[in-house]
């Protein structure tokens, strides 16, 4: 940790600026405390790791606090700066005792906490330390670490553990939106991912943008961002979607060999499953399991049966669908930081793309048509050919 109080109460803060001899004669003389348990901690100024506060070996504050490295330090220390030097007047790792939690940094004009993420921690912590500040009028928000980014080789397509889902950032007025902020503080730059849309329960694509922290302010500005060039976004959702195919036979996902049991007991190939399931749509992060999944699960099990010309509500479908879901074991996500979107939002992102596609028609706010039954793709040429003529109508 960067605080500590001296033996008369002073606050000694590492995030400012120290000359060492400054620092070392006031260790030879005087004792440090925790600011939250008031038991010792000791103040090291070694040339390997920042300068910081450890509690004396066998003591602990109690609170929960995982341990800091070297990097998180740095950034920690380095976003405080940063924030220092704008309109902005930060607390560093201010503890709030009825919440039992001390935040990386606060900024009470905002009532906002920024938690600097860069370790990896058990997602029931994380999402109570969110429900706790929340709870005390507390806006959370997440940083994480850049050295969590894990790119896929030469494409825009991006791993994601559970952490990184639930550090999204939503915004119904940004193009951008969701988003996820990284800092790095070896490079002093904040990258972006954005525009984000899972492809499976780790797997997302994305645009990346990398900012250097002297060419960005507080708050965050979308506008700072590069709009994403869909065509190229498309290209490689499809190129995915293919690859996909290729290699189901071997999926182990529990959604996934649900999904190709009732294909083949249907009679159909496994690998050609409708070319319309498998579309990237703005709430796809409301399940776990690959969009093609779910999608494929609507259209087989629902829409397909119906007859040309039926009109259906969307209200209707939607309990329908979720009964099929079950059914088919696809693994939804239950909470999400967007408080104004529902699973439900992902139906009816899929339908609106099935009305672009011709396959349905909107009569209004809540009903549809079936204009056209399903065409079963007969090769994975076809499935390549047919979803880029699809993606034309959005390009």
């Amino acid at each position: 940790m960067l605080l500590a109080n001296s033996s008369n109460g002073q606050c000694i803060n590492l995030a400012e600026i120290w000359k060492k001899d400054e620092l070392e004669r006031m260790r030879d003389l005087d004792a440090f405390q925790c600011p939250i348990c008031n038991k010792d901690v000791i103040l090291k100024l070694g040339t390997k790791r920042i300068w910081h506060f450890s509690h004396v070996s066998g003591t602990a504050c109690g609170v929960d606090i995982e341990p800091e490295s070297t990097y998180h330090l740095l950034g920690k220390r380095q976003l405080y700066q940063w924030l220092s030097a704008q309109n902005v007047t930060p607390e560093l790792e201010r503890y709030f005792p009825l919440l039992r939690q001390r935040p990386d940094l606060y900024l009470p004009g905002l009532s906002t906490a920024i938690e600097y993420q860069c370790a990896t921690i058990p997602i029931e912590i994380f999402k109570k330390r969110n429900r706790t500040l929340q709870n005390a009028g507390i806006d959370p928000i997440w940083i994480l670490g850049s050295k969590r980014i894990s790119r896929i080789k030469n494409t825009s397509f991006y791993w994601l553990d559970e952490l990184a889902f639930q550090s999204l950032q939503f915004n119904d007025s940004c193009d951008f939106s969701p988003y996820i902020m990284y800092y790095c503080p070896l490079s002093l730059s904040f990258t972006f991912l954005h525009s984000i849309v899972p492809y499976t329960s780790r797997m997302i694509l994305a645009c990346k943008k990398t900012i250097s922290s002297n060419q960005i302010v507080y708050p965050f500005h979308t506008n700072e961002l590069d709009p994403p060039y869909l065509k190229d976004c498309h290209t490689e959702w499809i190129e995915k979607s293919v690859t996909t195919r290729l290699y189901i036979h071997v999926n182990k996902d529990p959604s996934v060999i649900m999904m190709k049991k009732h294909l083949v007991n249907k009679g159909i190939p496994v690998s050609l499953f409708p070319v319309e399931a498998g579309l990237p749509s703005k709430h796809l992060f409301w399940f776990n399991s690959p969009a093609y999944v779910w999608q494929t699960c609507f259209l087989i099990e629902i829409l397909h049966p119906m007859s040309v010309d039926s009109t259906f509500s969307f209200r209707q479908i939607f309990r329908n669908f979720i009964k099929t879901i079950k059914f088919y074991k696809i693994s939804t996500r239950p909470i999400l930081a967007d408080e104004k979107s529902h699973i439900s939002y992902a139906l009816m992102d899929y339908l609106q793309w099935l009305c672009k596609f011709g396959v349905l028609k909107r009569v209004d706010v809540n009903h549809f048509i079936k204009k056209k039954d399903l065409q079963f793709p007969e090769s994975i040429t076809d499935v390549r050919k047919t979803m880029k003529q699809y993606f034309k109508i959005q390009v």
